[in-house]
């Protein structure tokens, strides 16, 4: 069975469906009756107008989970009870319930199949201010800041280890996996790392010999010397130059995507209010003449405009910890709890934390929203995972370090297939072979496959998937809402939700 969008309702045990509305959520109707102005304004102010990506990405989003689109049957063995799956869009970068979906899949995979039982540390990455319009639409260089934090790495753990005589005449190895985010806490384009490093080496490269040895805590001064080497290698392969006229690059980037620039920049791009800065909510304080404090306990610096912190280790025994820390490194850019839709047509995003200045809110119209959107939508075969160093897929000992510290039993309630003992078996392309419902239970701690009157499983009875056959059956039972076009591009996937029995819902002729 296709994956499963949901709406993120924690971890409680008294837990419940929480259906969508057959016209969806308040942002996906913003969204449907803001299109069409959005593009017209699109046309008027961008010299190359909206990519088709980015419009095919919005479309799919505002008819996300629509049952016009198809669905779903599930029935109870025992009871007349049914529930209803709708479609859904799959998207990257828009939608926060398939944004949640693949946070819990791509983290379950990490945990399961990738990092092994071996304490993590999270090293987190940001480029100076200037150079950002820059990390997102000049994929080279991105690709260059990436190589010259996972080399420096690399270098540095084996450094340290052999200071320590750890591995002589041994390689030590160190590796990970980088979760490239590219949206900040307001909404807007922000391109920045976060790298899961393995904290230590290992030495040897088969199951029998390989060996793993602790790295020593991190200060303020190691995490310094790691940042100068990163910025170093940057200057030294050409990829930055301090002396270059900066602006002169955000110029000609503006030029061919302003929607990105400006997002960047916390500005706007479309509208009446073009060039402006977004509008925003809380005590104003200005931060000018106030230096950077550098916390000498912490292991963070801060050296020519980059920024990289390395405070959060989880040990190897905390696999839930590991867990929540990969989800909060894949989550979507935006929950729509903290979004409010106000009567005078105008949307208030509450920052999780105030700002530095004391913002605490930003408020947007339904253009700007849009554009903010817009802007966070990942060019298509966007890799947003890349894994490095003893993880890499070409790596010699990879096989043995995924599985170090493993046993037969470890994780058997949660991982599907054979990952680690099955060598010869074909590979799956998709990272998370898991279907929807392993997801749910395994995100929220809720069992989507429990009839909730008499507790026995629900099966498939009827896949419709095709919009003319679906569309009448959702049209009878009340499931048509306001919805946008049919959505370009839009792939399908399930979204949960819950309808009382109809005997004459569906014919056996589309049993799947």
């Amino acid at each position: 069975m296709r994956s499963v969008v949901y709406v993120r309702l924690g971890h409680d045990t008294t837990a419940t469906y929480r259906p969508r509305a057959p016209d969806g959520t308040p942002l996906q109707r913003l969204v449907a009756a803001t299109m069409s102005s959005f593009r017209a304004e699109s046309e008027r102010s961008l010299p190359r107008g909206l990519p088709p990506f980015v419009v095919n990405a919005l479309s799919a989003f505002a008819s996300c989970g629509d049952f016009a689109r198809g669905f779903v049957q599930l029935a109870c063995e025992d009871c007349p009870c049914q529930r209803l799956v709708a479609f859904t869009c799959k998207t990257r970068g828009t939608c926060p319930s398939c944004g949640g979906k693949r946070m819990t899949g791509l983290s379950a995979h990490l945990v399961d199949a990738v990092l092994p039982r071996a304490p993590v540390r999270q090293f987190v990455l940001t480029v100076p201010f200037e150079f950002r319009a820059k990390m997102a639409y000049d994929a080279r260089f991105a690709c260059a800041v990436r190589r010259a934090l996972h080399d420096a790495l690399r270098v540095t753990y084996a450094r340290r280890a052999r200071e320590r005589g750890v591995g002589c005449g041994e390689p030590r190895e160190t590796g990970g996996v980088t979760a490239v985010q590219r949206f900040g806490s307001g909404l807007n384009l922000h391109v920045h790392l976060h790298t899961l490093v393995v904290d230590g080496v290992f030495t040897g490269h088969d199951e029998a010999s390989l060996r793993f040895h602790d790295e020593r805590a991190w200060n303020a001064a190691d995490i310094a010397h790691l940042l100068v080497d990163v910025v170093s290698r940057l200057i030294h392969r050409g990829h930055i130059d301090f002396e270059a006229d900066v602006q002169a690059e955000i110029d000609a980037l503006l030029e061919t995507d302003p929607l990105g620039v400006a997002s960047c920049l916390h500005r706007i791009a479309l509208g009446p209010r073009r060039g402006q800065r977004v509008e925003r909510l809380g005590a104003r304080r200005s931060l000018r003449g106030h230096g950077v404090l550098l916390d000498p306990s912490r292991p963070k610096a801060r050296y020519a405009g980059f920024d990289l912190e390395a405070s959060v280790r989880i040990p190897a025994f905390d696999r839930s910890g590991l867990e929540r820390l990969c989800r909060y490194l894949l989550r979507p850019p935006l929950s729509e709890r903290r979004l409010e839709l106000r009567d005078d047509g105008k949307a208030v995003l509450a920052l999780k934390s105030p700002w530095p200045d004391g913002t605490t809110h930003l408020i947007f119209t339904p253009v700007e929203l849009l554009e903010k959107l817009a802007a966070l939508v990942p060019r298509p075969h966007e890799n947003l995972l890349v894994y490095f160093g003893v993880l890499a897929a070409n790596a010699r000992s990879r096989r043995a370090v995924i599985a170090y510290g493993r046993t037969p039993t470890d994780d058997a309630s949660v991982t599907p297939r054979k990952t680690f003992e099955d060598h010869s078996a074909p590979r799956s392309r998709s990272r998370s072979p898991r279907d929807w419902a392993a997801l749910m239970k395994r995100g929220l701690g809720i069992d989507v496959l429990v009839c909730p009157d008499c507790g026995a499983r629900l099966r498939i009875r009827a896949l419709l998937d095709d919009p003319r056959v679906a569309l009448p059956f959702a049209e009878k039972l009340g499931l048509v809402g306001a919805r946008a076009g049919p959505a370009a591009g839009a792939t399908s996937c399930p979204e949960d939700t819950h309808y009382e029995s109809d005997p004459d819902f569906v014919e056996n002729d589309h049993v799947a």
